[in-house]
């Protein structure tokens, strides 16, 4: 079936409809299935649901009852019997079943058995070669293709998505994992495209949108198709962004984080590579317009032509009454940042500021500082104060109903924003990290603040002397009691190392950096950069610097590199050796590192030696747009 086209589909459903007699009704609806499915092949989404609401109006008994379970798959209403019920083979297919089970079986077996392998043996495999994930899970496949077992299809094709990622790595391969993934309706997708996306290559993202994914029209479910684009973005086919450009058409009202917020978001990042389309958008109506506005990316919006920025603040003021409930909130670091791109003119901020809620001044005000005045800093400081120890008293209760307000982030952007010591603030915040009852999540997000308080000279150690002894953290609410445990110390011990070589933590910097636990590390090596851009250098730093580029996670790896750009080392040979391992690195580096490496190039005035050059070089052709747009020197405008 894969050259069929639409004129076959419409003579095989002509045939079907003039057959009469005995169990005819039957052997239509698995024909309506199999042409549901062969129709999800060819990306043709109406035509599959067509045949679906055919398959159903002609199915009885068991056959209809799971298709009933996938109704959601083709719009329609999700339904299930309860009770116990054994179905027919006719259902359950168990030869097809059987295949898939062999596949997952040798899989979790050959798993076990490399775990156990010694690094020192080799494995030869006899016969021909044939796919990574094996014949059982694709001849699965094809039978329940051929059967039109739609039920049967998305647990099959997450079994094959998974069989495949667990096993190759070759750019291909994960294109169609992924895509499998995708189409089987998994979880967590762009968590999934971003932990593969150091293995991904330009032609395996456009195979992956517009072959595998067939620009979502063999996607079911909007909602799966702008996930893997919004993870995308700016790695998508040019064809492919202005499509979606043309095609989309934006809300004009939108509430909670649902579809119509996922499609604003992604509309928004999308603008940046297509001025065409961005000046297209500027006829869209207000309320849209001030929707979009508030879903831009704040490094992004320097970059905006100043005729689009005023007409996203004219819509944004014109529908003050317009935005959903959940919608007010949101928007303020891209607003103020709009303002001021504007020209700073005070009536427009004081229009803006009858729009702002109060919980967002913090949020406004570490974005651009002279667009909050100081009375509503100072009462918004004053509540976050409040509500750190109204969070105190409630732990010490024994309740926990504010922990996710996080008001230790407010003190410390409003402290960053108006850069002043406040002695009260500072106390709130060890009094939060020096509890021995609030969450864990709350201590960090005080040691945090306090940290990076301390990186911009607002106190010094004898505020935080209280913070700085280890604390044994609560063991509740936590998966993993000894990593969160270690976290919690490194915490301590990263606030330390923000004063300098007043305290000697080389030796415990170094064994963070080889924790278990990527949280762990990262902070670690994060404190080790920052203590050598302070030109605080020594072997021990070095070589945790140069350890960090052999991580296996890309955001270790990329907390690294500022020291290597901005930073002294005790050993240059140390240095040079670590511009290598970026090189080596790069073929298949992640995007967070080869973002990391352009911001960092971009930053010095000239570049420096035949290695920077190279890997100038490379970010210059890289897939992903924010790196190419660093690489040539307009990344500058984007802010950090």
């Amino acid at each position: 079936m894969a050259d069929a086209t639409a004129a076959d589909f419409r003579r095989v459903e002509f045939r079907l409809n003039q057959l009469e007699g005995r169990g005819v009704r039957d052997l239509v609806a698995r024909c309506h299935c199999k042409l549901a499915t062969w129709a999800t092949d060819h990306g043709w989404l109406e035509v599959a649901t067509h045949h679906y609401d055919e398959a159903h109006r002609h199915a009885g008994g068991e056959l209809r009852r799971v298709l009933d379970g996938v109704g959601n798959w083709f719009g329609r209403t999700q339904s299930f019997t309860l009770g116990s019920r054994k179905d027919s083979d006719m259902t359950r297919f168990p030869w097809i079943m059987d295949r898939a089970d062999n596949a997952a079986r040798r899989e979790i077996d050959d798993q076990f058995k490399r775990s156990f392998r010694s690094p020192w043996t080799r494995t030869i495999t006899l016969g021909g070669a044939s796919a990574v994930e094996g014949v059982d899970i694709q001849s699965a496949e094809l039978q329940a293709s051929w059967a039109g077992a739609v039920w049967l299809m998305p647990a099959i094709h997450r079994l094959h998505a998974a069989l495949i990622l667990g096993n190759s790595r070759t750019p291909v391969d994960v294109a169609r994992g992924i895509g499998l993934w995708v189409r089987g309706g998994g979880s967590q997708i762009g968590n999934l495209i971003d932990s593969s996306e150091a293995y991904l290559t330009k032609e395996s993202v456009a195979d992956l949108l517009t072959v595998q994914l067939r620009g979502g029209r063999n996607v079911f479910g909007r909602e799966r198709w702008l996930e893997a684009c919004q993870t995308l973005w700016d790695e998508m086919p040019d064809e492919l962004v202005d499509s979606l450009l043309a095609n989309s058409r934006l809300p004009s009202i939108a509430t909670g984080y649902g579809l119509e917020a996922t499609e604003l978001y992604l509309h928004a990042a999308l603008l940046n590579r297509s001025p065409a389309m961005l000046e297209r958008s500027l006829d869209s109506d207000d309320a849209s317009i001030a929707l979009l506005a508030r879903c831009l990316s704040p490094s992004l919006v320097e970059a905006l032509p100043l005729r689009v920025i005023g007409r996203m603040l004219s819509a944004v003021v014109t529908t003050a009454s317009g935005p959903h409930e959940d919608w007010k909130s949101r928007g303020w670091s891209v607003l103020p940042r709009l303002w001021r791109a504007a020209g700073n003119e005070q009536d427009l901020r004081d229009r803006l500021l009858a729009l702002m809620p109060h919980g967002s001044v913090p949020e406004a005000a570490v974005s651009v500082p002279e667009f909050v005045p100081n009375s509503l800093i100072d009462s918004s400081l004053q509540a976050a104060i409040e509500r750190i120890y109204q969070d105190i008293a409630d732990a010490d209760r024994g309740r926990y109903a504010g922990h996710a307000s996080q008001p230790a982030w407010n003190v410390a952007r409003l402290l960053f924003a108006t850069e002043r010591h406040d002695s009260t603030a500072i106390a709130a915040l060890v009094e939060m990290a020096s509890s021995g009852r609030v969450l864990a999540e709350q201590r960090l997000a005080s040691l945090n603040a306090l940290r990076l308080l301390a990186e911009h000279g607002l106190l010094d150690a004898a505020d935080v002397e209280g913070a700085l002894s280890a604390r044994k953290i609560a063991s509740f609410m936590t998966d993993d009691l000894s990593a969160d445990q270690r976290l919690d110390d490194i915490s301590r011990i990263a606030l330390r190392a923000r004063f300098g070589p007043v305290f000697d933590l080389d030796a415990e910097l170094l064994a963070a950096s080889r924790d278990p636990d990527t949280r762990v590390r990262k902070l670690a090596v994060d404190s080790i950069s920052w203590l050598s851009r302070q030109a605080f250098a020594s072997a021990a730093r070095d070589a945790a610097l140069l350890g960090a580029l052999y991580d296996p996670h890309p955001r270790v790896q990329a907390a690294a590199l500022p020291a290597l750009w901005r930073g002294d080392f005790a050993s240059e040979s140390v240095r040079r050796v670590a511009h290598g391992r970026v090189e080596e690195l790069w073929p298949e580096a992640h995007r967070d590192l080869r973002l990391a490496v352009a911001r960092e190039i971009s930053r010095t005035d000239s570049v420096r030696g035949d290695q920077d050059a190279k890997l100038q070089e490379f970010a210059q052709v890289d897939r992903s747009w924010l790196v190419r747009e660093y690489a040539k020197g307009s990344g500058s405008a984007f802010g950090d």
